[in-house]
């Protein structure tokens, strides 16, 4: 797991660019290491949304 200058999250189980689903990894850096509560709006695809 790393994060970009960007702010940008990856995970070396590729897990989004893949399926374009958040990991558990990603989740868990996000939630506990940096208490962040809602996920951006980078993370979520069109097609997950309506």
């Amino acid at each position: 797991m790393k994060m970009d200058g960007d702010n940008t999250l990856s995970c070396s189980c590729r897990m989004f660019e893949m399926e374009g689903v958040l990991c558990s990894h990603v989740i868990k850096i996000l939630r506990d290491a940096l208490n962040i509560k809602e996920i951006h709006r980078q993370y979520m695809l069109k097609r997950w949304t309506k």
